[in-house]
């Protein structure tokens, strides 16, 4: 009987333990991130607006589309702003940053209408929610552009990127575009406003070199202006996927508490 007691005095007791360390663990904050990116886009019908969060909370608002109200992106004091509609809420794969587990969340919008360039340097995404909560992220850089004409004088095959030799971060660094053919000289290229393109033709091949920068760049149009002022557009095309951002962007890594 003695015996009895005491091995149910020794789980009573190993039970209350396990409470009681369980109530003491440090609860985690709900946090996001963002990673400082240069999005660029061209505008077509067909695609869309994808700007990646990462959350330590599966079960946040901000992982369900039915918890948003409104979502804009804009400069800092907010003169200048686009609002956007969001369609989807993607789940991705996880990362770790602090020794804490991240789930990335795609936010994907309907691409917006207009009739010229758009952009903004320091862009932050505005988030409002329908329980009142509001925030404000920064993304990096955008631009959206829209060319009314385009014309065929390259005739591309197939497109291919790289990072620049021995760097993690996840910009790209060249595009290489191989052609059948081409029928009249290059005057510049263009991926963003505000980045800065050189290039060569060599071997059947258009090889566009990227300036160096910090911001992440993975996603970008190709905007060819001919010497006869004519211009050909190949479209947004995603040639890097990365599945170490958190990892590998240091300084770029934005990092908010959430409520």
């Amino acid at each position: 009987m003695k015996n009895m007691i005491f091995y149910i005095t020794v789980i009573m007791l190993s039970g209350l333990m396990i409470v009681v360390m369980m109530n003491n663990q440090e609860k985690v904050s709900p946090k996001v991130i963002t990673v400082s990116k240069s999005y660029a886009y061209h505008y077509d019908s067909n695609q869309s607006i994808e700007i990646p969060i990462y959350l330590n909370q599966a079960d946040h608002p901000l992982s369900d589309l039915s918890s948003y109200s409104m979502v804009y992106i804009a400069n800092e004091d907010a003169t200048k702003k686009l609002e956007l509609d969001l369609i989807k809420v993607l789940e991705g794969h996880h990362e770790s940053y602090l020794n804490e587990t991240y789930l990335l969340y795609t936010l994907i919008f309907n691409m917006p209408y207009l009739d010229n360039l758009f952009e903004i340097a320091d862009c932050f995404i505005h988030i409002d929610l329908i329980n009142d909560d509001s925030y404000e992220l920064m993304i990096g850089t955008f631009s959206l552009y829209h060319i009314q004409t385009s014309s065929k004088n390259l005739e591309w095959t197939s497109l291919s990127g790289m990072k620049q030799e021995h760097s993690f971060l996840s910009r790209l660094n060249k595009i290489i575009i191989e052609y059948a053919t081409i029928t009249e000289t290059i005057d510049y290229i263009e991926i963003s406003p505000h980045i800065e393109t050189t290039f060569e033709l060599k071997d059947n091949q258009l090889i566009i070199y990227i300036e160096n920068d910090n911001y992440l760049l993975d996603n970008v149009p190709v905007i060819i202006h001919y010497a006869n002022n004519e211009q050909q557009v190949i479209e947004n095309f995603r040639y890097i996927i990365d599945y170490h951002i958190l990892k590998e962007s240091g300084m770029l890594i934005n990092l908010y508490a959430l409520n």
